[in-house]
């Protein structure tokens, strides 16, 4: 019974290990492709991710001086002839309309005469929508309530199979 119990013990983090690694990967991106010319935006990040404040380059980011990003949430191309590399990667911080902070990674490559813009938020709209409107509680206090109901049940279980199988001994002295 107690092996039984420490897999099902075990399935249920590999469970929460899965959800976690799904919600992660879910996290919000884009990828498109643009051919340059002179004062071009590259990505609206505003209307990838709907209702953004203010943007800004995130601190210790250096940003390519052939790249600028407006407070609005636009990346633009100031000139092509200044991108020398073939990849820029660098990270801005945007704020939302709700006053929540993400973390945004762009990175920036050049295939020729076509640039490729690849943009990866930690934004995710389902546990953000949770949070906002208080029911993540609810959702964890249900999880929480069905992972005691199931522990308490394991116990008491684990107890009547011991007290049976002692009585199964005592009845059978052989």
């Amino acid at each position: 019974m107690k092996a039984l119990f420490v897999k099902l013990v075990v399935l249920l983090f590999l469970f929460s290990a899965v959800s976690v690694c799904a919600q992660t990967a879910s996290d919000s991106s884009a990828q498109a492709q643009v051919e340059p010319s002179l004062a071009d935006t590259l990505v609206d990040l505003n209307k990838q991710l709907g209702g953004l404040k203010e943007v800004v380059v995130a601190k210790q980011t250096v940003l390519p001086e052939a790249i600028e990003v407006t407070p609005a949430g636009l990346i633009i191309l100031k000139s092509p002839d200044l991108l020398k590399a073939d990849v820029y990667n660098f990270e801005v911080k945007a704020t939302a309309s709700d006053e929540e902070v993400y973390i945004i990674s762009v990175k920036i490559s050049r295939k020729g005469d076509k640039i490729l813009v690849n943009t990866v938020s930690d934004k995710i709209d389902m546990a953000t929508g949770f949070r906002k409107e208080g029911k993540i509680y609810v959702v964890v206090g249900v999880s929480l309530i069905l992972f005691l109901v199931i522990i308490t049940t394991l116990i008491v279980m684990d107890r009547r199979l011991v007290a049976l199988q002692k009585k199964v001994q005592n009845s059978n002295p052989n």
